[in-house]
């Protein structure tokens, strides 16, 4: 894509400096781009072509290498792109130990975290950290018999995982439509997001199943054939 001009980049700064838009937890359609799946070379002009196109926010994920058998994106990044953008930052915690990660996080004012609730997870003590900071919390999951876990939490939203966590460019879990169809039945006020292998037409189904946000990477955004403003415009056509 080409570059921008001097004029184009004073544009931005000006831009940058408005406040972040509110975010949507309804039934509005959000898109938040996976930054996993950007170029990390030029992850600041990738941030910017996102603004450009229109982007609601921006997923990062954290992981430590214990909780899933990888690494991804890092404390470090996720201060440097709050400096680098204000729209609202959304957080995916893959880790043995989240309560440590947001203690260490909510500085850089996210406007959401998720995590994963294992038994040795203290959910209150988190939520009430994230309270404290303004920040949303979110529930991370990825099967139905993790469903029930809902309640001991209850959260500003969950994550539904529609891969393994871990890893970009997995195959779609199909389970995830019983998943969301699930958590809305129960809790129809709560905003459901997809996280995993998303493209438009699972979007459109995931959104009558009850969805609203949806975290983009390759499937849908990070594509070859087509710009980020064109995936854009093709999600708000075809989702909603």
């Amino acid at each position: 894509m080409p570059k921008r001009d001097a004029e184009h980049e004073a544009e931005h700064e000006a831009e940058s400096a408005q406040p972040a838009r509110e975010w949507s937890p309804g039934r509005k359609l959000y898109l938040s781009a996976s930054l996993m799946c950007a170029d990390p070379l030029r992850i600041g002009e990738e941030i910017r072509q996102l603004e450009d196109a229109g982007i609601d926010g921006l997923h990062i994920d954290i992981m430590d290498g214990h909780f899933v058998p990888n690494l991804a994106l890092s404390l470090d990044l996720a201060a440097k792109v709050r400096q680098a953008t204000r729209l609202p930052i959304d957080i995916h915690l893959m880790v043995d130990d989240p309560e440590d990660y947001v203690a260490r996080l909510v500085g850089e004012h996210p406007h959401a975290i998720a995590f994963h609730l294992e038994p040795h997870v203290q959910a209150e003590r988190l939520k009430a950290t994230l309270q404290d900071h303004g920040v949303k919390t979110g529930l991370a999951l990825t099967s139905l018999a993790e469903v029930d876990r809902i309640a001991a939490v209850a959260p500003d939203y969950v994550l539904c995982m529609s891969v393994p966590p871990g890893f970009a460019g997995q195959p779609f879990d199909e389970n995830v439509y019983p998943l969301v169809e699930a958590i809305h039945g129960h809790y129809p006020a709560l905003p459901i997001w997809i996280d995993g292998a998303i493209n438009e037409h699972r979007a459109q189904r995931l959104w009558l199943c009850g969805g609203s946000g949806f975290v983009l990477g390759t499937s849908g955004l990070f594509r070859a054939d087509r710009s980020y403003a064109e995936s854009m415009a093709t999600f708000a056509r075809e989702v909603g």
